[in-house]
């Protein structure tokens, strides 16, 4: 079994883990304010055993908006909010494009995969991090397939190297090769220019020959 797979495996089971809480927290709820499985069923115009099953925590694949509306009619209010816990699901086309930019690149350089932001407690990675070891350059680079927000992606992704790259490392952008990606880019390029000043070629020359790009830039692969 793959990596991938295990991730989505624990996430159902996370997933099936927390509707068991929020249904044995509602039974509690419910019968400290003295209502009955019908009562609560009636005033959401729901079966007795739908709610039955949710408390027993028969009902593992429950809707959020289902366990927020139980919540509220027996007095609880269901939060559910997402954080950073690690690196995301790849998908193949940027799995694609990481492929292209390494056949580009120089054998000087060392590479490393999801390297964690150099902040304690700070769950962002960088894509990948580039090292030459002679030189001491490094380089994080940050790969998006698809520029659907262009100015708060990339300026998003500035804000992670401003606050947790190494020392003197350099921040590229790749981009997937795309018309989308030409066009979204070309839209806000001169308003990100002072964050990330240079442009493919002079970005790809430098991998290429395995030195620092000197400057931060954004690069079409």
């Amino acid at each position: 079994m793959g990596s991938h797979q295990r991730q989505v495996m624990e996430a159902r089971r996370r997933a099936a883990g927390l509707v068991r809480e929020v249904g044995d927290e509602v039974r509690r709820a419910r019968v400290t304010a003295g209502m009955s499985q019908a009562q609560v069923a009636a005033l959401l115009g729901w079966s007795r055993q739908r709610l039955a099953r949710i408390e027993s925590g028969r009902s593992i694949r429950a809707a959020a908006a289902d366990l927020a509306v139980l919540s509220v009619a027996v007095g609880l209010r269901l939060q559910l909010r997402a954080f950073p816990a690690g690196p995301p699901l790849r998908d193949v086309a940027q799995l694609a494009v990481t492929g292209r930019l390494r056949r580009i690149l120089s054998p000087a350089w060392r590479l490393a995969l999801e390297v964690p932001v150099r902040i304690g407690g700070d769950l962002r990675a960088f894509d990948l991090v580039l090292r030459e070891p002679r030189s001491s350059a490094t380089v994080c680079v940050e790969i998006i397939t698809r520029l659907a927000d262009a100015q708060a992606q990339l300026r998003a992704i500035h804000l992670k190297w401003r606050d947790g790259a190494p020392p003197g490392a350099r921040l590229v952008v790749v981009l997937a090769d795309t018309p989308a990606n030409r066009r979204a880019l070309a839209a806000v390029r001169e308003l990100l220019r002072d964050e990330l000043p240079l442009d493919s070629r002079a970005v790809l020359a430098a991998v290429r020959d395995g030195h620092d790009p000197g400057a931060n830039g954004v690069v079409l692969v």
